[in-house]
């Protein structure tokens, strides 16, 4: 049964008050519960007499729905990418101690340490564009009046990929310091042992540039979308 007083009251609510009461309702229908605003409630809700308040409402509209669809899908694709060469990294090492073992030619196993260095740096460059978009979901939920923009099983399935980021990034770093201190490992995998900092991943910290980028770039999209529909 709709409530009297929201119904009346409505009109008079600021695009803010809307937009947390119109994506609190959204967001608990994607988990999958029921609707929180009756049919008149939501109807009179998205009436408005003033088109400023429609405006404002509206762009932070745009704004959750091109989370909700242009992110999820990038940070579905960038951890595959980060992980893919985690992946990359990790065969990289493994070679080299196989080969390290067998006496492969010298010049031949330095290569292999060079490309080692450079799959560490190609891993910590992409997780930290990766990490970027866990830094600017709060960010952009700020915008949002504080309400969330994804339901609790997708911020779940998000959270999950950046553990899984986070934990990939410590698998490797764990191998290569267990193969630094194996008994033998100076006389395998010497350049490896003296200089341990070179061919670990470096904490991933996004910069607040990147960050940056990614809120404002969600906000261009709206409001370009907004200029489209006066």
């Amino acid at each position: 049964m709709a409530t009297p007083n929201l119904v009346q009251l409505a009109p008079n609510l600021s695009a803010e008050e809307r937009y947390e009461l119109i994506s609190a309702d959204l967001l608990a229908q994607m988990d999958g519960e029921s609707p929180m605003l009756s049919e008149s409630e939501m109807k009179a809700m998205l009436w408005f007499a003033s088109k400023a308040v429609w405006k404002e409402y509206a762009l932070r509209v745009c704004m959750f729905r091109y989370a909700n669809s242009i992110w999820v899908k990038e940070i579905e694709t960038e951890k595959l990418r980060t992980y893919a060469l985690y992946l990359h990294a990790s065969f990289t090492l493994e070679r080299i101690v196989t080969h390290a073992g067998y006496g492969i030619n010298k010049k031949k196993l330095a290569k292999q340490f060079e490309d080692l260095k450079k799959c560490v740096v190609d891993v910590h460059d992409a997780a930290e564009g990766f990490l970027a978009y866990r830094d600017a979901i709060p960010k952009l939920e700020e915008i949002l009046c504080g309400v969330p923009f994804y339901s609790k099983k997708t911020k779940a399935s998000i959270a999950s990929q950046f553990e899984l980021v986070d934990e990939s990034m410590q698998h490797f770093n764990d191998g290569v310091r267990n193969f630094c201190d194996c008994s033998d490992a100076k006389k395998f995998i010497k350049p490896i042992v003296d200089n341990r900092e070179s061919y670990l991943i470096q904490d991933a910290v996004p910069s607040e540039e990147a960050v940056k980028e990614l809120v404002d770039y969600i906000q261009e999209r709206a409001e370009s979308e907004m200029r489209g529909r006066e």
